[in-house]
């Protein structure tokens, strides 16, 4: 098989991806992280997947490799947001699931037509310059799924993520939720307007300031750092309103 590289001079994973989506030449575009393993048989599965044309985009399962001992307050809200990707063994159309649950661009296909005519992915998601921006796929996402495709969770199709130590401190978590606040933000300004966005600000958020809590007693360590985090998250959303206002126009550009 041939392998090209490309030289990316201004930094962004959606700007690199658009720049090598320009050269590529397959009727399938593969999207993978460059700290993912892929497993055999990944890619076919995912070529398979595409069988059905109604399926523009699918993801595979992303397993979450630690180093060294993961810590006791690591519990199940934290996965995703270490970019783990599970939702069971079973092939899984997730086309009205919610953002939540669409592919993730450390294992996603999609076919390279459907790419051109939207215009591939958004610049203005994404991580970036060292700041762990995204809502990148649930971006693209929307837009597939109101052109009329289909998103699909195909099981067989595994990479394993390494995840370092320096990822698992509540330093480098609360600014990834700070983040994640941020680019919710953005999508519902893209999608449904600044109005939309401050009132999410002004009704919805005031339950996730008080915390969520999934573990219980059992494991009170990571419930404190949760609650503190979604605050985080929730601070991100509402700077998020604030930058989006500056940049609305860019945002509302080419929305569904």
């Amino acid at each position: 098989a041939r392998v090209r590289a490309l030289r990316v001079d201004r930094p962004g994973a959606c700007r690199a991806r658009n720049q090598g989506l320009a050269v590529a030449r397959a009727p399938l575009v593969v999207f993978l992280d460059d700290d993912v393993l892929p497993r055999p048989g990944c890619f076919a599965a995912l070529e398979a997947a595409h069988a059905d044309r109604r399926v523009h985009a699918a993801g595979g399962r992303i397993v979450l490799r630690f180093e060294g001992v993961p810590p006791s307050w690591l519990t199940t809200p934290f996965v995703s947001y270490l970019a783990g990707y599970d939702l069971g063994d079973w092939p899984r159309d997730v086309t009205g699931d919610g953002d939540a649950l669409v592919p993730r661009s450390a294992l996603m296909s999609v076919r390279r037509d459907v790419l051109d005519r939207l215009g591939g992915f958004c610049e203005l998601f994404g991580p970036r310059a060292g700041r762990p921006m995204v809502g990148d796929e649930p971006e693209l996402c929307r837009r597939i799924v109101a052109a009329g495709g289909r998103l699909l969770y195909v099981p067989d199709a595994v990479v394993d993520h390494l995840v370092p130590a320096t990822r698992l401190t509540e330093a480098y978590l609360a600014q990834r939720f700070f983040y994640q606040g941020v680019t919710e933000a953005f999508t519902d300004i893209r999608f449904a307007g600044v109005r939309a966005a401050w009132t999410r600000v002004g009704r919805g958020l005031r339950h996730r300031a008080a915390g969520v809590s999934w573990d219980g007693v059992a494991n009170a360590e990571g419930n404190a750092m949760l609650e503190r985090c979604r605050r985080r998250q929730s601070l991100g959303y509402a700077a998020g309103c604030v930058v989006g206002l500056l940049r609305y126009r860019a945002l509302r550009r080419l929305a569904a």
